[in-house]
């Protein structure tokens, strides 16, 4: 098994019971200035897909392209690539230059098959999830005005929630508004007043909440939330305003009614409850200066992890207790976490972006981590699955005698059960075929009277 996980690159065998951390990262170079990542099981290639966009490089920060120049882009690394070693993302497609801001929150809706990138002020870009075709342009703006600033994105049902700053020709005061857009009509049917250096939205129990920076270096941080249960028919109203520190940078969910919200200035998270709009909990991190934390995700039952400038990845229980720190390089932006819903198997996967070197000069770097519950024991017995990727067959090779081998299945990336082999052996070698089976990735789950061994491998035709 050991030989198995070296290839393999990495894996973290763990109790299921016991609290689970990352595993070891695994380094790969995408283009200058990865800010956002994202990660979904595809069902039509069975295998599981991270997608990465960069800002690029505007080296003299003229935004007009110039040869020492790089413009944004979207990668692509499959997991089914991963585990037969080749690491090396495709690049999906590039994006007009100086496009993208910094930092970078798009929408991207799986159910449509539909990604919402920002464009050429004040547009925004629809492209095809499965291959990058640019599908369409939706106005985030009634003006053809260049003074507009979109920050983030949000996809919600079949509404678009555009955070905006604008500074037009004539205006001497920033302003910031939320614009909504129905995804049928492709109109701006709303217009939401916006807390001061709007960052980004999230919706979550018929709330909008809208996160503001406020004056860098001041405790004027707000989060306006206001009620859309009626967005229907283009009614919202203000409910509240939660004043969360210096310079808030990321709002996130963690289910089913927590609002994780990640204060770089103060160095802080607060878990705020969704329903009576209460902060339950400051987590004050060991972060100074501006090596504050960044982006917050939730990963599994009472974990969150959050990016910060130091270079660390910080773990804190949802009560605030800190579980452990990963020291990893440079300046760390943004996080996508993964953890399986489905009991039959335990795949997690952290994604974590560094835009920046410690002296802020673009980085290219992303770092991936991947765990899988392989055996709950000291010493797991010698087993082997080869060829990977396999073609019409799998052999599995048992060099330490397993006793009472009862079940052999193949699970896909979800938890299904797609085929299983039952039989009762002594060690040796099991040749299975594989035939009628999909391309993609999947576990071999090997399961004894003693032990479940989980191996991870793929198919191609």
């Amino acid at each position: 098994m050991k030989s198995f996980v070296l290839f393999a690159l990495f894996a973290l065998l763990v109790s299921a019971a016991s609290f689970s951390q990352p595993a070891a990262p695994l380094q790969i170079q995408v283009g200058k200035s990865p800010t956002f990542a994202y990660g979904y099981y595809d069902f039509v290639s069975h295998d599981f897909r991270l997608e990465f966009f960069t800002i690029g490089y505007d080296a003299n920060f003229d935004k007009k392209e110039d040869p020492d120049d790089e413009k944004p882009a979207w990668y692509r690394l499959t997991y089914s690539k991963i585990i037969t070693g080749n690491t090396t993302p495709e690049k999906v497609r590039d994006f007009p230059f100086a496009s993208l801001n910094f930092p970078t929150r798009i929408a991207i809706d799986e159910s449509s098959g539909l990604v919402f990138v920002p464009n050429k002020s004040p547009k925004i870009a629809q492209y095809n999830l499965a291959d990058g075709a640019l599908t369409d342009e939706l106005f985030a703006a009634d003006s053809n005005d260049i003074g507009f600033t979109i920050t983030a994105i949000h996809k919600y049902d079949k509404f678009l929630f555009v955070s905006i700053r604008y500074t037009g020709i004539l205006d001497t005061v920033l302003r910031n508004f939320v614009n909504v857009i129905d995804l049928q009509t492709k109109k701006i049917i709303l217009t939401i007043e916006a807390p001061q250096m709007v960052q980004q939205t999230i919706v979550a129990n018929n709330k909008l909440f809208i996160l503001g920076e406020g004056n860098f270096g001041e405790e004027s941080s707000q989060i306006t939330v206001y009620d859309i249960s009626d967005l229907q028919n283009s009614n919202v109203s203000f409910i509240n305003s939660i004043n969360v520190g210096n310079t808030g940078n990321h709002l996130s969910i963690y289910p089913p009614n927590k609002l994780v919200v990640t204060v770089n200035g103060s160095h802080t998270i607060h878990i705020v409850n969704t329903e009576n709009l209460q902060i339950e909990k400051t987590i004050q991190l060991p972060t100074s200066g501006y090596n504050g934390p960044r982006e917050s995700q939730p990963y599994g039952d009472n974990t969150i992890i959050t990016t910060a400038y130091d270079g660390k990845l910080y773990l804190h229980s949802v009560d605030g207790l800190l579980l452990s720190t990963i020291n990893l390089e440079n300046k760390l932006e943004g996080i996508f976490t993964y953890v399986s819903p489905n009991p039959n198997i335990k795949f997690d996967i952290v994604v974590v972006t560094s835009p920046f070197k410690e002296d802020y000069s673009p980085n290219n770097i992303t770092y991936i981590m991947v765990n899988f519950t392989s055996v709950d024991e000291k010493n797991p017995p010698s087993v082997y699955l080869y060829p990977t990727p396999a073609t019409s067959f799998i052999k599995l090779n048992i060099q330490t005698p397993i006793n009472n081998l009862s079940k052999f299945e193949i699970i896909d990336n979800v938890g299904n059960i797609i085929r299983t082999y039952s039989f009762d052996v002594l060690g040796s070698e099991i040749l299975l075929p594989i035939d009628g089976i999909s391309p993609g990735t999947y576990f071999a789950r090997i399961t004894s009277d003693e032990k479940i061994l989980i191996i991870p491998f793929s198919i191609i035709r």
